[in-house]
């Protein structure tokens, strides 16, 4: 009887997470603890299912009514992004290119660490974020990716903002923006033009003091407003028709109303082509372990660019896992 009263409790989790999907995926949220509880909403089901042991051996209806409602809903919202169908081959028209793109996390990525992965990498196109001085002297300094990559779009600085664009193919031109840090690099391919708008937005805030004296007021207004501002060169881009892939690290989750500001009439190659959680980040205390815990690492891209294959390497030493990945650009 106490066994079914705890169980009974133990029911309102699902529920209250339940509620809070409903709410937040019907009218998201931008800031504060509502949108803290969109951005972690598969970790918040997590808990739910280590419920299950306990609804099987319980009586309690509320229980099993609670888990399923919350695990059919979890299943609907979560279940689509884990699994995609392969994409199907090129044309015989299109250029195949190979992308990487990666935040090095500033100084904690040894600029020898670097060179090896680009030496390792067969990329043709390689997006950086957080470059520095180090990484960008090392990168000109090596005679073996100075051949591959020749006149590289490099934009180092002494903060997060450093960006660089390595390619295979000849750059056309290239701009950059300090605030917030992104790069517009046209590229000349055997076949036409290619846009790659490589970006950093910076995270969002969590202010705390009297009058938000608790870490839940989260506040990506600034970040939000840099996304409104990148997304104004994807426009640019978008009217000329050019063909455009966009990457980088975004710092938003594809939970946000900031990641639909951004993503807009764009393919997101997870979507489309990728398995799992697609998940490229995890704190600094937990770089140790091999995957991400939240997906703000993008490969989007425009019209006559299709995603052909996405995927995550999160060994290296950054707490940003390596994206790499393939596209078709017709």
């Amino acid at each position: 009887m106490v066994r079914n009263r705890f169980a009974s409790l133990l029911a309102a989790y699902p529920i209250v997470w339940s509620i809070l999907s409903i709410v937040t995926v019907a009218a998201p949220h931008r800031g504060g603890p509502l949108a803290l509880s969109q951005i972690f909403a598969p970790h918040l089901l997590l808990p739910v299912l280590l419920l299950v042991p306990i609804a099987v051996s319980s009586k309690s209806r509320a229980l099993h009514v609670g888990l399923l409602v919350a695990l059919v809903i979890g299943a609907a919202r979560f279940g689509p992004g884990l699994v995609s169908i392969p994409s199907s081959p090129p044309t015989s028209d299109a250029s195949v290119v190979r992308i990487l793109s990666w935040n090095l996390e500033g100084s904690a990525t040894p600029a020898v660490d670097l060179l090896a992965q680009l030496r390792d990498s067969d990329a043709d196109i390689v997006a950086l974020q957080e470059l520095t001085h180090e990484h960008a002297a090392a990168i000109r300094a090596d005679a073996e990716l100075t051949a591959r990559f020749p006149g590289p779009a490099l934009v180092p600085r002494g903060d997060a903002g450093g960006l660089g664009v390595l390619s295979r193919f000849a750059i056309a031109e290239a701009i950059d923006d300090r605030d917030p840090p992104f790069q517009v690099v046209a590229l000349r391919l055997p076949d036409g033009r290619l846009s790659i708008i490589n970006a950093h937005p910076f995270a969002p805030r969590f202010p705390v003091g009297e009058s938000t004296p608790f870490p839940l007021a989260f506040d990506p207004a600034q970040r939000d407003a840099d996304i409104l501002h990148i997304r104004a060169a994807i426009e640019h881009e978008l009217v000329a028709e050019r063909p455009l892939i966009v990457l980088g690290d975004f710092n938003v989750t594809d939970r946000e109303p900031g990641f639909d500001d951004l993503s807009r009439g764009l393919w997101d190659a997870h979507q489309e082509v990728g398995q799992g959680t697609g998940s490229t980040w995890r704190p600094q205390e937990l770089e140790f372990m091999p995957f991400g815990v939240l997906r703000i690492d993008y490969f989007l891209g425009g019209p006559a660019t299709r995603p052909l294959s996405v995927f995550g390497d999160c060994s290296p030493s950054s707490d940003h896992c390596i994206l790499t990945g393939t596209a078709a650009v017709e």
